[in-house]
């Protein structure tokens, strides 16, 4: 079996020394993020504070104050009052978080409530957050 074709048969047909081979194989699609080449990174003529760092961020606005800390874990989700996501982003805008990806839930969730969660990150977040 090559590492481009699945066993159909399931992942208990393949033995432990088979799977091992399959994950250390170098294909095109063997992905590289595991390593860090700093020989490569030393080649590239910008320090870590010219690079725009990027991440998705869900968010919701709630009427009541939210626990956001996901007890204390670094979670992708603001969930709080339009006070408390502000803060979040403030916060994430001095730590280097140059462009968060905001998105607004869309399963469950009224078309009219995330309308009105985008207006108000448009409208009244988004500007105090670029002033801070």
């Amino acid at each position: 079996m090559s590492a481009t074709t699945m066993d159909v048969r399931g992942p208990a047909a393949i033995d432990t020394t088979e799977a091992t081979r399959i994950a250390q194989s170098d294909t095109v699609l063997t992905p590289r993020f595991y390593t860090t080449d700093f020989d490569e990174l030393d080649k590239i003529d910008r320090s870590i504070d010219e690079l725009t760092m990027c991440s998705m961020i869900w968010f919701t606005i709630t009427d009541q104050e939210t626990d956001m800390s996901d007890q204390g874990k670094l979670t992708n989700i603001l969930a709080g009052t339009a006070d408390q996501v502000t803060q979040s982003l403030v916060d994430l805008k001095n730590a280097g978080m140059d462009m968060p990806l905001l998105w607004p839930p869309f399963a469950d969730v009224p078309v009219s409530k995330t309308l009105e969660d985008l207006r108000q990150l448009h409208e009244d977040i988004i500007p105090q957050v670029n002033a801070a």
